[in-house]
């Protein structure tokens, strides 16, 4: 990349690129890419940007606040995180199924409103374009 852009040079395309990155990538070690990390993030290459809520009693981080807290982290020991969660299930208890009786349908739109006995609203719209993907989006008042 370095190559394509900094020294006007021509890629070798997605094929042969495509084909060295199903060969070499696989070989690439943690310990390597670990070791890589410090030298392409250091103090002198990065842009750090603070963000606080602007409330009357809070007061927003101070630039040695960050600073310390950034070396903190970067001194820090870390372990490895580890499933624990191997053979539990997400929900021990089943629900008691509900029912939806006639649904409204709001044709101007192409949406059909369902509403489960727990009172959420599920705002169903079929569409023809991305069908391997279904998108979901949650909203509640107040946050």
């Amino acid at each position: 990349m370095v190559s394509l852009f900094l020294k006007r040079r021509a890629g070798a395309g997605i094929d042969v690129e495509y084909g060295l990155a199903k060969r070499f990538v696989p070989t690439v070690t943690t310990t390597e890419t670990a070791g890589a990390c410090p030298r392409a993030v250091t103090d002198t290459n990065r842009v750090v940007i603070a963000v606080a809520p602007e409330k009357k009693d809070v007061a927003p981080p101070t630039e040695t606040a960050v600073r310390e807290a950034l070396r903190a982290g970067a001194s820090a020991t870390l372990t490895a995180w580890r499933d624990e969660s191997k053979g539990k299930e997400l929900m021990p208890g089943k629900p008691t199924p509900g029912s939806v009786h006639r649904p409204p349908r709001h044709s101007e739109i192409g949406v059909t409103i369902l509403t489960p006995p727990n009172g959420v609203q599920v705002w169903l719209k079929p569409t023809n374009f991305k069908n391997d993907q279904i998108a979901f989006t949650a909203y509640a008042k107040g946050g």
